[in-house]
């Protein structure tokens, strides 16, 4: 159940991290729920991005830490000029092009072999580098991630089609937000 506030004090974020902080808070877990009620604290799209985005990540997969943020990184160079992720000999090695969130995730959900690996952040040959704030988005930051023969926690299947949980999620989140907002 969500309560709604009765009076809601409108914050304005300075950055992701002070929204990152924002949406720990929450006192919910339970992925719409928790999408909504940070939807009623975004003061931007930016975050109403985040907040759905990261509901989405709970619905599709089990085992994520309640308050880190994850980012599902499936996107591939599609010129070929960047190799895409490789599983050998249980490491990964390779880049994903488009990771959300990029300077402040926990860790990515990463795809190879037809599987989906956890890769935490500080884990020995993973890089993150954020690109320039775009149109899309701006407050956001977004990246890309490389592996150089990094080893994944845990290979984890899927257990709602993303495509179904981001768009769930993401307007659960855009809710709470045109609620507060009108």
């Amino acid at each position: 159940m969500i309560n709604l506030p009765d009076d809601v004090k409108f914050l304005f974020l300075e950055s992701e991290a002070e929204f990152k902080m924002v949406w720990q808070d929450q006192a919910t877990s339970a992925p719409i729920a928790r999408a909504i009620s940070a939807g009623i604290c975004a003061d931007r799209l930016s975050w109403v991005f985040i907040a759905g985005y990261q509901s989405a990540i709970r619905l599709a997969f089990d085992g994520i830490p309640e308050n880190e943020w994850w980012s599902f990184a499936v996107s591939e160079d599609r010129s070929g000029k960047i190799p895409g992720v490789v599983l050998s000999d249980g490491r990964l090695s390779g880049s994903k092009t488009w990771v959300a969130a990029c300077d402040n995730v926990d860790g990515v959900i990463v795809t190879a072999a037809g599987h989906c690996y956890y890769v935490q952040r500080h884990t020995t040959g993973v890089r993150f580098d954020s690109y320039a704030s775009g149109n899309f988005l701006p407050d956001m930051s977004t990246g890309k991630v490389d592996l150089t023969s990094a080893e994944p926690l845990i290979a984890v299947e899927l257990k709602l089609d993303f495509r179904i949980a981001e768009a769930t999620a993401l307007m659960s989140a855009s809710c709470g937000y045109l609620w507060r907002e009108f």
